[in-house]
């Protein structure tokens, strides 16, 4: 019942305005309304039929003002090159397995509102917990687990002492209330053995991911300090060992680390995330719930967009000149942003911000290079492209 339930709320996913989308130019079909792609509907698309999600058209009659938003919100429309025919295709967004890894040391305790009494910890918790209920994360799959629970004097600094999982994964919504009943039972204890955590995390997200099948599980870090344990002797935490235990999760797992800092002072987080493959860290001052919930849904959407996917043609037979297409993404501040193409995986290292086909003559998939792939995950909320003709964005040098 479980599984079922899992492929309804993903297959809603890409309607809640979660997905990517794919233009192929070349199509024989002709409309008039111009062929469009950006988030002014609810599914993240504008065609020439509807909620479809596939139309196509000349192009022409369409605003090519590229940056900011229309004066309902949106983000502005981005059209296909003048006289270019196609159809637009609504992309199925990523199936995102996601392993919180969930600070519990003392200084979550820490009071932000006098007023209140409340603590760090409670007003992460309350943004979770609206997180977790958000029509947006149905479907995703969420496991808990936690450091810095230990008492002080008494920290580990072996990841086996963290490879419990505090809550398996399930699927939201319904998994929501156990993942938030947990967290409420757990009080701010002890000291910050961030590395020993993110080794355990890596170990258990593999066995999820293989178990399950799962190609998008990550990790989110909820942390609030830097890692340290002085009151235990013999674990002895440093910033430089998460980096170096989230750099190895990400080179030999391929499993990308979302960090999410609360609290002051806390850009040391960004090393943490970038070593991850995420680029930088989430951070809020916990001046308002809301400043955090807003973090939790920003990863949400960069964790969903992929780096690697299909190729979705359309229906048309005349040859495409892939010298002419075009890959990008659209940030949360409505900029659009494009790659560069470069020949293979291999020259990623001198291009750098580019992306390349599989097979440049018969291209079935795309694939981003590394650190294009940090950027989208790190600054995007959608990424699409085109076959055969561009699009009329800015190249990231």
């Amino acid at each position: 019942m479980q599984s079922l339930s899992r492929g309804l709320a993903r297959a809603l996913l890409p309607v809640l305005g979660i997905s990517f989308a794919a233009v192929a130019c070349g199509s024989d079909a002709e409309d008039d309304g111009g062929l469009i792609v950006g988030n002014n509907d609810d599914d993240g698309l504008q065609s020439g039929t509807g909620s479809s999600g596939t139309g196509s058209g000349s192009g022409s009659g369409v605003d090519q003002d590229l940056d900011g938003r229309e004066p309902n919100g949106q983000c502005r429309a981005l059209s296909l090159a003048e006289g270019c025919s196609g159809s637009v295709f609504e992309g199925e967004a990523a199936a995102l397995d996601l392993l919180l890894v969930f600070d519990e040391s003392g200084s979550m305790s820490t009071k932000v509102d006098e007023g209140t009494g409340a603590t760090r910890i409670d007003i992460v918790r309350g943004a979770l917990d609206s997180f977790l209920r958000a029509e947006e994360s149905a479907g995703i799959g969420i496991g808990l687990t936690y450091f810095g629970h230990m008492p002080l004097k008494e920290t580990s600094c072996d990841p086996k002492d963290y490879r419990n999982l505090a809550v398996p994964f399930g699927v939201l919504p319904d998994h929501a209330e156990e993942v938030i009943s947990a967290l409420e039972a757990q009080q701010p204890t002890g000291e910050t053995p961030t590395g020993a955590a993110i080794r355990a995390a890596c170990d258990l997200a593999v066995e999820h991911r293989k178990e399950a099948k799962s190609a998008f599980t990550s990790i989110l870090l909820v942390t609030d300090g830097e890692p340290k344990a002085p009151a235990t002797p013999d674990c002895s935490p440093t910033l430089k060992d998460a980096i170096q235990a989230a750099q190895t999760c990400y080179e030999e797992t391929g499993l990308l680390t979302y960090v999410l800092g609360v609290g002051p002072s806390l850009t040391n987080l960004n090393k943490i995330a970038e070593a991850g493959g995420t680029g930088s860290a989430y951070l809020a001052d916990l001046d308002n719930q809301e400043q955090v919930l807003d973090a939790f849904r920003r990863i949400r959407i960069s964790a969903q967009i992929p780096c690697d996917f299909e190729i979705v043609r359309g229906s048309t037979s005349e040859p495409l000149n892939y010298d002419e297409s075009t890959v990008a993404y659209v940030d949360t501040a409505c900029t659009y942003a494009g790659f560069a193409r470069v020949d293979d995986a291999p020259a990623c290292a001198k291009g750098g911000l580019g992306y390349f086909f599989d097979n440049p003559d018969d291209p079935q998939r795309i694939e981003l290079c590394p650190e294009a792939c940090s950027e989208v995950r790190s600054r995007g909320q959608q990424l699409f492209y085109s076959l055969g003709c561009p699009l009329d964005v800015d190249i990231i040098k």
